[in-house]
């Protein structure tokens, strides 16, 4: 008796080859499952991390530009182009200021006791935001003509359309930001 109850123990006891291969091909299916999931979600935090800085530098842009072109009061025509804009703002100084595309970076130059040129690389401006794949401004006169440069007279700017598309930096294609802007000390009197 006690050679049948040690056979019964042995077969009893653990786990067959079978089961053990079984339990380890559910914990492989399941860990790559997971993995998948954590691979999704950091995926997911990083997108978001970076829309969230482009965001953050579109609405940088954005602000300051609106009140910069809100307040102008001269355009300087023969200087000013669709890539960059040469403007004055009379309640504040006589000199005029700029605002310009260059090398990927949006650059504005203020001098507050002489005129300012568009950006180059001799003479850059203070960083508005990089990188960036475009940039224009286009302005509309009272007539609604969109133009490349602003009108020779001022009184007639209707508004200013601005548009650039920040890069990501992740492969991902560029995100597009268009705004308008209509300013209020140009004396047009049918403006907005």
């Amino acid at each position: 008796m006690p050679a049948d109850h040690l056979r019964c123990a042995l077969r009893n006891s653990g786990f067959t080859l079978i089961e053990i291969l079984a339990a380890l091909t559910l914990v492989g299916i399941l860990a790559a499952v997971v993995s998948v999931g954590i691979v999704t979600g950091v995926r997911g935090y990083a997108f978001s991390k970076i829309n969230a800085e482009l965001s953050q530098k579109a609405s940088l842009v954005i602000s300051r530009m609106s009140r910069e072109m809100g307040d102008l009061s001269a355009v300087d025509e023969a200087a000013s182009n669709n890539g960059c804009v040469r403007y004055r703002i009379d309640t504040i100084s006589p000199f005029f200021r700029t605002i310009g595309w260059r090398d990927n970076r949006l650059e504005m130059k203020v001098n507050p006791s002489a005129h300012c040129n568009c950006p180059t690389p001799a003479e850059p401006g203070d960083l508005l935001a990089e990188p960036m794949d475009g940039f224009s401004i286009q302005y509309v006169d009272s007539s609604g003509t969109l133009n490349d440069v602003p009108t020779a007279n001022i009184s007639n700017l209707y508004e200013v359309q601005v548009a650039f598309r920040l890069d990501r930096g992740d492969g991902e294609s560029g995100t597009n930001f268009s705004f308008r802007v209509s300013p209020r000390n140009n004396g047009n009197l049918n403006g907005p």
